[in-house]
């Protein structure tokens, strides 16, 4: 008899799903991981170019706007280097 869990079902589809992300949003779900894991009250987070990973301008907008809610929650601070129009749009229309 096959003796599998919801664990198991819920982690090999969560697998699956990821397999499927382009890299760029691999690269996002990753960032946004490693931060909802690491920042605690009054942290200061530095970002330089982000838009060097995240190329697609929806992608840098969604993760901008998880960054701040983040960061928000958790009384943090960032500070970001970029060129890209994009990621100064999304901080001021967050930061206003």
């Amino acid at each position: 008899m096959l003796n599998v869990s919801c664990e198991d079902v819920v982690h090999v589809a969560a697998q699956e799903i990821f397999d499927e992300l382009s890299s760029g949003h691999k690269i996002a779900l990753l960032i946004v991981t490693q931060l909802g894991e690491t920042v605690e009250e009054t942290t200061l987070v530095l970002i330089d170019e982000v838009e060097s990973h995240l190329l697609h301008p929806p992608l840098l907008s969604a993760f901008i706007n998880a960054l701040s809610e983040l960061l928000e929650d958790r009384n943090g601070v960032a500070i970001i280097a970029t060129h890209s129009p994009v990621i100064a749009q999304e901080v001021s229309s967050n930061c206003a």
